[in-house]
């Protein structure tokens, strides 16, 4: 096992942390070459006190056999932005960062500005950039959008999300969003919206609901139709009419026995234009069985592309201060196809800062049989 560190110096007191971890398959039994998986680095220091300069600096890359990549040696960057905090209301971030809203996650070149409490009720954030892509990008292309929290009283808050993309002036995409969420006694809702402004057409919603039942059963509905989105420059546009949209209903409920047992499940309809499929899930969830934290999750599908069914028992136990196992084992039918995996992760605290790692992970039957043995170690410089 390798480790990586880099320790950058600033000229003034800093506080931050470091890990870098670095992974490969020792053992294949099914007799392909050891590999070496990616190499993760994230990097985040803080620094303040600077003529009232209070930031902070992340990077987070890959390098190795990148996949997708002509070149072995390739280097890819997730990450790698600055954060200027002048003040608590005000953070300005530059560089390559991801952008989550509602309406889409995505990452992007260029700046952002957050404000979260303009006043007492309104806060906002805004973002203009490039596409990041890893691979290839086009410069021509510009992202530009922005976030907006509304607290109109204390149960009942709604958000406003836009996002365009643009090439030469013109819009290539352009969405707008609205989510609302209200707690009304027990009940609380929050429900969803998003508007294709190009296509004027409604790109998806959503309603949830739950509502608590007593101290110990808990009962939920779920409701949402998504549209698929093609790209407006693409052949798909000219079937701006003919987009199959795909809607889901369920219904479930949790049951909490103590404080230990569980169990939970789900019932729900899928449409997908003239198909109907229905799915539903059962699972038990016990944090003391036999010492261990254990759960056991059954997931069944039926119609649409083909029956499939999914068994899954996981059992996790931290040993003692320095041990931790985990391990999980699925049995997996598709259509007449079935399929068992595996795999159990014993991790072990080296020192506060220190943790080394030993990764079984099996796939048996099927179209894809594999069996590996992983092991990774990481350090956290700490502040």
């Amino acid at each position: 096992m390798i480790l990586l560190l880099s320790t950058p110096v600033f000229a003034s007191s800093f506080d931050g942390n470091a890990t870098t971890m670095f992974r490969q398959t020792t053992i294949d039994l099914y007799g392909s070459n050891g590999t070496f998986s990616p190499v993760y680095e994230f990097i985040s220091y803080n620094f303040e006190d600077v003529k009232n300069f209070d930031g902070s600096v992340y990077l987070r890359a890959r390098t190795g056999n990148v996949y997708y990549s002509p070149d072995p040696n390739d280097v890819l960057l997730y990450s790698a932005y600055a954060d200027w905090k002048p003040n608590d209301n005000f953070v300005l971030r530059t560089g390559r960062q991801t952008i989550y809203q509602d309406i889409s996650v995505f990452s992007i070149d260029g700046f952002k500005v957050d404000l979260p409490q303009i006043t007492r009720q309104l806060g906002i954030s805004a973002y203009i950039g490039k596409p990041a892509n890893l691979y290839s990008g086009n410069p021509d292309r510009n992202l530009l959008g922005f976030r907006t929290n509304i607290n109109l009283r204390e149960n009942l808050s709604m958000a406003l999300d836009y996002f365009a993309e643009q090439q030469g002036g013109a819009d290539l995409r352009k969405v707008g969003g609205l989510k609302v969420k209200a707690d009304l006694r027990n009940l609380s809702l929050d429900g969803l919206v998003n508007y294709d402004m190009l296509r004027t057409v409604t790109k998806n919603y959503s309603l949830n609901a739950s509502l608590p039942v007593g101290e110990n059963l808990n009962l939920m509905a779920q409701y949402n139709a998504e549209t698929p989105e093609f790209d407006p420059q693409s052949v798909f546009a000219v079937f701006k009419y003919a987009y199959n949209p795909v809607k889901r209903s369920s219904a479930g409920a949790n049951y909490n026995f103590n404080d230990n047992i569980g169990i939970y499940g789900w019932y729900g309809m899928i449409d997908e234009d003239a198909a109907r499929g229905r799915d539903w899930r059962l699972g038990l969830t016990n944090k003391s069985f036999l010492l261990f934290n254990t759960s056991v999750d059954y997931y069944k599908t039926e119609g649409l592309d083909g029956d499939r069914s999914n068994l899954l028992c996981c059992a996790s136990r931290q040993i003692n201060e320095r041990f931790k196992f985990t391990g999980q084992v699925g049995f997996n039918t598709l259509g007449t196809q079935n399929v068992t995996t595996g795999g159990a992760d014993l991790t072990y605290n080296l020192r506060e800062n220190i943790d080394l790692g030993i990764n079984y992970q099996a796939v048996l039957g099927g179209f894809n049989q594999n069996s590996k043995l992983v092991a990774s170690a990481s350090i956290n410089l700490g502040e």
